[in-house]
């Protein structure tokens, strides 16, 4: 019987040992190397990374571009918007006041950054208007080729705001100043008015864009071809003298 005591008081006194043994290793500083659900945590229980907010603003405008391009503005959906940039539409609503706003920024603004960035590039180039209607014309081609859910997006938005719509005809009307002041520096006398051929010219451009399958459907999409020949006709319609 001693015997058989002693023989339950070893294992009890190894099994001791053992717990003790694991509870150190546990508070000890080795655990602090062990991922949460080795030490006894469950993953679940892990912390998201919270993302940077330029990362979060950069995910909800790409995906407003996408719906909007798809549905336009007034049949665009905020949640959905949401959804598609993987947050809640209450943090969305964090970011931007509302859908219009959402709009301005993601569709209309990337217009005016291009256009002025090309302004500033026209004012530094040699004085040859030929030189620089042709270049104008072509950097237009080929942002718009790069980013036609843009024109997209506001041919599906007829609906568009008195702001947003004064915005795009401000946008046009700077550009139909400048035409106007080479014509007076150059004395020549336009064919067209410079307000219409503005427009006229970016017409052109946005539907060489979207019907570029249906105008050219034998030659390979956007080639250097294309695009010379529609930006040598607007050079021709502003100014068919030189």
């Amino acid at each position: 019987m001693a015997r058989l005591f002693g023989h339950f008081s070893e294992v009890s006194g190894r099994a001791m040992s053992q717990a003790e043994a694991g509870k150190k290793l546990l508070e000890g500083p080795e655990c602090m190397n062990l991922r949460p659900s080795e030490a006894g945590a469950s993953p679940a229980t892990k912390r998201r990374r919270r993302r940077p907010t330029e990362e979060v603003r950069a995910l909800i405008l790409a995906a407003a571009r996408s719906e909007f391009a798809e549905k336009g503005m007034a049949g665009a959906k905020t949640r959905k918007i949401a959804e598609l940039a993987g947050i809640s539409e209450r943090l969305l609503f964090k970011y931007f006041v509302n859908k219009a706003q959402l709009f301005r920024i993601s569709i209309v603004e990337p217009f005016y950054d291009k256009i002025n960035d090309l302004h500033a590039e026209l004012d530094s180039m040699a004085p040859s208007i030929k030189e620089r209607n042709l270049y104008g014309a072509q950097e237009t081609y080929q942002f718009l080729s790069k980013n036609s859910d843009l024109l997209r997006a506001l041919i599906k938005s007829s609906e568009i705001g008195p702001e947003i719509g004064h915005s795009l005809s401000d946008l046009l009307a700077r550009s139909a100043d400048r035409i106007r002041e080479q014509h007076v520096n150059s004395q020549t006398v336009p064919v067209v008015e410079a307000g219409r051929a503005v427009r006229y010219a970016f017409a052109m451009v946005a539907g060489s864009v979207l019907l570029r399958d249906w105008l050219y459907p034998d030659s390979e999409i956007g080639t250097q071809n294309d695009m010379e020949s529609v930006t040598a006709i607007i050079h021709k319609m502003l100014h068919p003298n030189l």
